[in-house]
Formats: C-alpha cells, sequence, structure tokens
C-alpha cells in the first residue's frame, strides 16, 4: 500500500470552478495508491516487473450557495513495465528502474442535492521512475519501501456516448494528465 501526492490539473481546475470559492482545491493533494508487483530476475544485476497499481482519489465539497456537496472522485489503473538494475547486498538490496504502461482512468461527480452522476473515462501513457530498499524479514521474505514519480498522459475524459467533459470557464477539454510522488510500503517474497 502506498499513499500519492498527485496533481491532476486540469481536474482540479474543473473543480474549482464548480465549488464555493473557500472550498477551492488544492493543485496537489493526497492519495491512496493499492499494487501487486510480480518480479522476473533477468540475471544477477537485472529485474524486469510488471507492476500494478490503482489510484484512488475522492473530494467531498460545497457547491456553496446552499447547493449542498459535490463528491468527486478519480481512479486511474496502471499497469506498468518496468525494468530495474539491482544492488544485490547480503540480507538487503536496492533496485532502480524506469518503466512505461498504458492507464486507464475515471473521474465521477454527482450533483448536489440530487441522484444524478456523472461518469467519464480516458485512457493514455504513463511513465514512472523508482527507488526502492528491500531488507531480510527472513528465509526469502523482504519489506520493501520504495519511492517513485510517475508522469501520465492520460488523454480527454468522455462520456460512454463520446461525450467530452468540458470546462467551459476555461474553454477546454478536461484530461485526467497528471504528475505523482508516491511513497510505498510492502512486502517481497522471492521464489
Amino acid at each position: 500500500m502506498g499513499v500519492s501526492v498527485v496533481s491532476p490539473g486540469d481536474v482540479v481546475d474543473y473543480m474549482n470552478t464548480l465549488v464555493a470559492p473557500e472550498e477551492r482545491i488544492d493543485d496537489f493533494g493526497t492519495a491512496v495508491e493499492f499494487f501487486v508487483t510480480p518480479e522476473y530476475r533477468i540475471s544477477t544485476s537485472w529485474a524486469l516487473k510488471a507492476e500494478y497499481s490503482y489510484l484512488l482519489k475522492t473530494f467531498n465539497v460545497s457547491g456553496g450557495s446552499g447547493l449542498g456537496t459535490y463528491e468527486f472522485t478519480y481512479e486511474v489503473h496502471m499497469p506498468t513495465l518496468v525494468l530495474q538494475y539491482l544492488i544485490v547486498r547480503e540480507g538487503y538490496l536496492f533496485k532502480f528502474g524506469a518503466g512505461v504502461g498504458y492507464h486507464f482512468g475515471s473521474f465521477t461527480w454527482r450533483f448536489p442535492s440530487s441522484y444524478f452522476e456523472a461518469n467519464f473515462s480516458a485512457r493514455g501513457i504513463g511513465a514512472k521512475l523508482e527507488a526502492a530498499g528491500h531488507t531480510s524479514l527472513g528465509d526469502n521474505l523482504y519489506g520493501t519501501i520504495s519511492g517513485d514519480i510517475r508522469l501520465d498522459f492520460i488523454r480527454n475524459l468522455e462520456s460512454a456516448t463520446g461525450q467530452k467533459l468540458e470546462n467551459v470557464a476555461l474553454r477546454r477539454n478536461v484530461s485526467l494528465n497528471f504528475v505523482s510522488l508516491g511513497l510505498k510500503f510492502g512486502l517481497m517474497y522471492y521464489f
């Protein structure tokens, strides 16, 4: 499990056009991230891993003027193939890697005081740089801590009918592009 500081610029700009001025949403916010990572060692110094991460963030903010509360949620599924350089020592190891993947995201918002919900989705390329440290907890079990930087280019959000989400105030379509810094904790078992 991990936590990421995320800046989805277009999405934040869009939300800020709907909420009360005193409820303004910051450009950077924390989001929870869940992940699973099978890995294959190519040699003593190199490994290839297939990572699947799921990023989730929900906001509940006032619409102002008695409109009620808006609920905004964005989520991103991030399968990524990562090439890692390994530094292996007795009882611990360090990994440094870079990878790319094709990512899938969605943005949902509920109107204040109603049951209406709007759903939009998009896809695009994502890239990451990472560093990780593993320490031995037993025979083949390791505790792991890692940090990463992600840059995602997820195209314009669209409804199921193909209608693009538009920020009318800024006269542009809303994408799910984002940059993030993440910190993850987990366990790794080596066969």
